[in-house]
């Protein structure tokens, strides 16, 4: 289409006054533009709708200002229908380009141009019927490399899993001195995670984040060995590298991960207190897991196959299996010390036992 903020803005706001027949006139334009691919799209399902690229990211920062939010990344964001609403109504009561300048989150760059790129956006989602678009800090460039590297290296898509193994790897790469550790530690946490299921009810969703916080957790050391579970948060938080997660989910993975040792979360903590309650409880139960796992892997060795898990009464079981038959008597006391936020998230004693293969 021969859509865009600046043809917009030259065509029905050339001195940079939306006035309400120019608002109308702009509208229509862009309805009548758009009508015929609107009425393809009838015949196939949008599952989610992506926006991309500067106009579109500094109308989902002016909805996020509007409503007091400051996200770090909006990578993942979505802005809804309402929330652009907002902002048009903001833009349209401005009277003058220099009015404009002064509502909360524009880029003054785009002052000149954003109205008309906020009513072809507008137009678009009101025609597809979209009650919201998550937003992309990366455009079609992006995938298309994506797409290439992806083909030269004879893999399939994964979409957003793959995107996400492949950030996590390399942040990684740059920052961890054992990956082995910490790929031991994220496989004994998430099969705490898929046995203790039906005690903390958490979905796919959490489970991905668990074990992206246990694989990043001692990315901390990377600065220093001193409170390295707070440095971890610093820089999981504060990473460029992290692509395919959203602001929020980085949050919660950098609090998991500087929960994952000395206290335990806390709403004396202000970005902990700062989390909604689904949040809070989020970050708890998958910092509890993470702590077993820890302990577990009390030697850096790798020495456990695989924990077992049996709840029943007012306890629940945890059963160690050695990877070449040995005692674990380190692991299985580690491993007890590390349950005491088990212990209080579920209300059960936790007991950590050895268990042979042959058993």
């Amino acid at each position: 289409f021969k859509l865009g903020a600046i043809r917009m803005t030259q065509r029905f706001f050339p001195e940079g006054i939306a006035s309400r027949k120019a608002v109308k006139h702009a509208r229509e334009h862009v309805r009548s533009t758009i009508a015929p691919f609107a009425h393809e799209l009838k015949r196939h399902p949008v599952d989610i709708a992506v926006g991309s690229s500067g106009t579109i990211e500094n109308l989902a920062t002016m909805a996020l200002a509007l409503s007091d939010e400051a996200p770090q990344s909006l990578n993942g964001a979505v802005l809804t229908r309402d929330g652009l609403a907002a902002v048009i109504e903001a833009l349209l009561a401005a009277e003058t380009v220099e009015e404009r300048a002064l509502i909360p989150g524009i880029d003054s760059s785009r002052v000149d141009i954003i109205v008309g790129g906020a009513l072809i956006l507008e137009q678009v989602m009101d025609s597809f019927h979209l009650e919201g678009v998550t937003i992309s800090e990366y455009a079609l460039r992006e995938g298309v490399l994506f797409d290439l590297a992806s083909r030269i290296a004879d893999a399939q898509l994964d979409h957003l899993s793959d995107i996400r193994r492949r950030s996590i790897a390399h942040l990684m790469e740059i920052c961890e001195d054992d990956p082995e550790h910490s790929m031991q530690v994220a496989r004994l946490a998430l099969q705490l995670f898929d046995r203790l299921e039906t005690v903390h009810g958490l979905g796919h969703d959490e489970r991905e984040l668990l074990e992206a916080a246990a694989l990043l957790a001692n990315v901390g050391l990377f600065i220093a060995h001193s409170k390295h579970h707070q440095h971890s948060y610093y820089v999981i938080r504060n990473s460029d590298h992290l692509s395919g997660f959203t602001d929020p989910e980085i949050e919660l993975i950098a609090q998991v991960a500087r929960y994952h040792r000395r206290s335990w979360p806390s709403a004396k903590h202000a970005a902990y207190a700062a989390l909604d309650e689904h949040g809070q409880r989020t970050v708890s139960w998958l910092a509890a897991m993470v702590r077993i796992g820890i302990g577990l892997d009390r030697a850096y060795t790798g020495a456990v196959a695989e924990v077992r898990v049996a709840v029943a009464g007012d306890a629940i079981h945890l059963a160690a299996v050695p990877s070449n038959g040995g005692e674990l008597q380190l692991e299985i006391y580690a491993a007890k010390a590390s349950a005491g936020l088990l212990e209080r998230l579920s209300g059960r004693e936790v007991l950590v036992s050895l268990l042979t293969p042959a058993l």
